[in-house]
């Protein structure tokens, strides 16, 4: 389905980056996803918080159908919904 214009976003926040202003192990806080109907785009990726894991930038971020995949386990071809990243 194609996305409607009026479909609202969604940001997810979180911290334990290893740059920042913050103290360890806090680091600073950033925007990792976003969602957007039934998408879920994630632009930074770590296995959890507080730990010696490198973040990681995807560019172009990994997309996910939520509805259709809820575990976000298959990304989907970004180049199939440019709309979303544009």
């Amino acid at each position: 389905r194609r996305r409607r214009r009026s479909e609202r976003a969604i940001f997810f926040w979180r911290d334990g980056f290893k740059t920042g202003p913050l103290p360890a192990p806090f680091g600073r806080f950033d925007v990792v996803a976003m969602k957007i109907g039934w998408y879920k785009l994630w632009f930074w990726t770590k296995s959890s918080h507080y730990n010696a894991d490198e973040e990681v930038y995807h560019d172009p971020p990994l997309i996910f159908d939520v509805l259709n995949d809820p575990a976000e386990a298959y990304p989907l071809d970004p180049d199939k919904h440019d709309d979303l990243i544009r």
